[in-house]
């Protein structure tokens, strides 16, 4: 079918056992680490596995929020980009409630940082595309919130400078157009497979894994997000 990429269970299977042997040998057990371990068990179909490590990559990610706190204070871009990041992550193991919770936390503190950025001129608003992550995070949120027009309106500043996401999902859904979400499947799709792009692929901000899962999910195709969540789609469509 269009839309599968057709992971090899030898080759998940060899991931992680590399990932377990490291840790044997004492390497630390980082977020990229539990991630990567935590999607290759969902891929594998081993979910309660996989969902132990995303929860440990949880735990890593909110460790380093509070550092990042200590060292630039709460209402940071820092900070707020943490809280999406661990939102994302919880999207994966169906924790809505705690998902949309930082993703509001986070919305206060985006929107507090850019105003203080349009009053005191700074490079942040002046030059957006120099601070991608903050943008494409923050339409991250909105977008969660169901807030399709503010996604695309943030992801609007940096026109023509990075990607497609969450900007073209919202925009597909404000007009209702299945076929517009399918084109950005068919693209993801192209760009996992042609770059051979690993689980843990930019997970920091574009993450296509994420994005093409959440594309599956909107329309009610296969997705590994149904595992744990089993809301009905806001789509069909025809899987032809």
């Amino acid at each position: 079918m269009w839309w599968e990429i057709k992971l090899n269970s030898k080759k998940l299977r060899q991931i992680i056992d590399e990932e377990l042997r490291m840790l044997n040998e004492g390497y630390l057990l980082h977020d990229l680490r539990a991630v990567t371990l935590g999607r290759a068990y969902m891929y594998l179909g081993e979910y309660e596995k996989g969902k132990e490590y995303i929860l440990k990559c949880i735990e890593e990610e909110i460790k380093f929020e509070k550092k990042v706190m200590e060292e630039y204070g709460y209402e940071s871009e820092q900070v707020a980009m943490c809280k999406v990041r661990i939102g994302k992550h919880m999207r994966w193991i169906g924790e809505i409630e705690k998902m949309e919770e930082k993703f509001k936390e986070a919305i206060e503190i985006f929107n507090k940082v850019y105003e203080e950025g349009k009053r005191e001129k700074l490079k942040l608003v002046l030059y957006p595309w120099g601070s991608s992550d903050f943008y494409k995070l923050w339409a991250t949120a909105e977008f969660y919130l169901g807030n399709y027009e503010k996604a695309v309106e943030i992801e609007k500043l940096m026109e023509g400078r990075h990607g497609i996401l969450p900007r073209g999902f919202a925009e597909s859904i404000l007009k209702r157009d299945v076929e517009g979400i399918k084109t950005l499947i068919k693209r993801l799709v192209e760009l996992i497979k042609d770059e051979k792009r690993p689980l843990h692929s930019n997970v920091y901000n574009h993450d296509p894994w994420h994005w093409y899962e959440e594309g599956k999910k909107l329309i009610g195709l296969p997705s590994i997000f149904d595992v744990y969540d089993k809301r009905e789609p806001m789509f069909e469509c025809n899987r032809e």
